[in-house]
């Protein structure tokens, strides 16, 4: 059997099923939902994204070993509410509305409360994702359109719970496809730690960030990366996750119509210095860059983001790109990231049926 070229493939699974899909996610900073359509006639850009949103929780701030209870019921009513505006509101078949735990969710001992209550709201079960999982389905679904470059590009995907990379090597490298991650702590995670440091220190945030990007940050990153030493061929790196969106967004607010923001390093050491002398503040933005969306666009990461949130996302943005060279590597913050799994979810679920014998 022959596989269908993942284009193709999304090409005929929207024919059988018809173009729109949708997708939740539960993730460590709450739940996210987008509605796609497929255009089967646009192979260079396939995916229009009609409508997405998110609702911040607290689910992922622990009590013991557990959820808290009424954590828990606010995520599943929010899901609930998700899935009835996919369905009704944007006529999104209910077959194809896919609903995903991402991995950076802490995994407590009443998750199967959390897939009851989703299960009853919905009729749907929930996908629990791995790190591995994750990031083969991010990978897939940024180079949809760009498939030759597969073998070449490192995924690497910030999000509040961990911070997941990785890249692809295509079955035409080696006997079989083979996918090679690595995971780190995420925005959520490291403000946390920083914010217990500061407080046995008694230091301000600022410092206890310095502290945590030596103690915690850096030997994380570079014990996961030393196993990886094909990493040098990876030229092309795709970066997505929120703290990475506010971060592109104080950077470069001019470019808010890009689907793809070029990042240098250089930048990165710019916004977090910025944010540093900042003093628990936002930092400012060049006026003469600023039209109303991307004032707009501001004041959404302000309600989304707290300072201290983007100081810890700057600091494994720094780090990362210092460990691996960014100053030599192409690196872009995608746009349209936040779909890129369930792209990969809908091919996935294509090439279950969709083969060519």
């Amino acid at each position: 059997m022959v596989r269908l070229s993942l284009v193709l493939l999304l090409a005929c699974f929207s024919t059988a099923y018809g173009q729109r899909f949708g997708g939740i996610e539960i993730g460590a900073k709450g739940v996210k939902w987008v509605a796609i359509d497929l255009e089967l006639g646009d192979a260079r850009n396939p995916v229009t994204i009609v409508d997405s949103g998110d609702e911040n929780t607290t689910l992922s701030a622990l009590e013991g070993p557990s959820f808290n209870l009424d954590a828990l019921g606010d995520t599943i009513q929010t899901v609930g509410g998700f899935y009835r505006r996919l369905h009704e509101e944007l006529q999104v078949p209910e077959h194809q509305i896919f609903i995903v735990v991402s991995s950076g969710l802490p995994k407590a001992e009443n998750l199967q409360a959390l897939k009851d209550g989703v299960a009853e709201f919905t009729k749907h079960s929930l996908d629990v994702l791995s790190v591995e999982e994750e990031v083969r389905l991010g990978i897939c679904g940024l180079c949809l359109q760009e498939q030759d470059r597969l073998g070449e590009a490192l995924v690497i995907d910030v999000g509040s719970g961990n911070t997941k990379g990785g890249y692809l090597v295509p079955a035409a490298f080696k006997k079989r496809e083979a996918i090679t991650t690595f995971h780190l702590p995420g925005t959520v995670t490291l403000t946390t730690a920083v914010e217990t440091i500061a407080a046995d220190r008694h230091v301000d945030f600022c410092q206890a960030s310095l502290e945590a990007r030596h103690s915690v940050l850096k030997p994380d990153i570079d014990r996961q990366l030393q196993r990886h030493e094909d990493l040098e061929s990876r030229r092309l790196v795709y970066m997505n996750g929120g703290v990475v969106w506010a971060l592109s967004t104080f950077l470069h607010p001019e470019m808010l119509e890009y689907a793809n923001v070029p990042l240098r390093l250089d930048e990165l050491h710019q916004i977090r210095d910025a944010l540093r002398k900042a003093n628990g503040e936002y930092p400012t933005v060049d006026a003469s860059l600023l039209n109303a969306a991307a004032t707009q666009e501001i004041s959404i990461v302000k309600k989304v983001f707290t300072p201290e949130n983007l100081m810890a996302g700057s600091e494994i943005l720094c780090t990362l790109g210092e460990t691996l060279d960014f100053e030599d590597r192409a690196v872009y913050f995608v746009r349209n990231g936040r779909v890129a799994w369930l792209l990969g979810y809908v091919s996935a679920k294509g090439q279950e049926s969709q083969v060519i014998q």
